[in-house]
């Protein structure tokens, strides 16, 4: 985890407003990792919050440059909303850790933005989920997509659409053991955006709640929010990742 979010900090791009969109997550449960692609004003990030049951913790949040240097650090009440321009003194990248525990957010910028879809709970949504975006660069071959829906009477059905809107593959069912498909890259449809889609089930009772899903692969394990700054920046963010990787080895 330590390297991925490290090599995700080292991207280097330009995010001009004219990238700004009103986009947002779902309802995210548990410590999620976004990154926001400043331009040239101070990029401002909104936390909204949402409470589940009697959970009363509220939601820190802190923001740092490519250099670990923390810019932020704030916290939420449960109930409420933290919107903070945040300015990026130079840095191409800020790393954005959002905490709501077993409480929810809903993530959102106004610039380019993933978030990291691997460690310990992936995208830990929360009933509806809007599509995202994944970059597959062009020497992946296959990547893996993994579902988990361990509380009792959720279900949940997860599609893969390859780069021409085809369904490729699908995690369909109870999940309440952790379900992977393995997905062949064409040679053609590699170096290409990829969408992840959520459902209610067709092979289960029960609708779809909370689901954590993870991607792994040769490829950096985010997911965006719109097509266009997948394939705008995917790349790039690619690049700086297995740039770090070979590093550490």
């Amino acid at each position: 985890m330590k390297h991925i979010v490290a090599a995700m900090v080292l991207c280097g791009a330009v995010a001009a407003a004219g990238y700004a969109q009103d986009v947002s997550s779902a309802v995210l449960r548990h410590t999620h990792y976004f990154v926001v692609l400043p331009g040239d004003e101070a990029p401002t990030i909104r936390i909204d919050t949402r409470a589940f049951y009697t959970y009363g913790e509220g939601v820190t949040v802190d923001v740092s440059d490519r250099a670990g240097n923390v810019l932020f650090e704030g916290m939420a009440p449960l109930g409420q909303s933290l919107e903070r321009a945040i300015a990026a003194g130079g840095t191409d990248a800020l790393l954005v850790v959002a905490e709501p525990g077993y409480n929810g957010i809903v993530f959102s910028a106004d610039a380019p933005w993933c978030v990291y879809v691997g460690g310990t709970w992936g995208l830990g949504s929360n009933r509806a989920a809007p599509p995202m975006s994944l970059w597959v660069p062009p020497d992946c071959e296959r990547f893996t997509v993994r579902a988990h829906a361990p509380s009792p009477g959720e279900s949940a059905r997860v599609m893969v659409d390859d780069p021409t809107g085809a369904e490729v593959a699908a995690l369909d069912g109870e999940l309440d053991q952790p379900a992977e498909t393995v997905i062949e890259v064409p040679a053609e449809q590699r170096g290409a955006v990829w969408t992840l889609r959520w459902g209610n089930p067709q092979t289960a009772t029960g609708s779809l709640d909370d689901l954590n899903t993870f991607v792994s692969g040769e490829l950096t394990p985010v997911l965006w929010p719109t097509a266009e700054w997948a394939e705008e920046f995917g790349q790039m963010l690619w690049q700086r990742h297995r740039a770090a990787i070979a590093n550490e080895e």
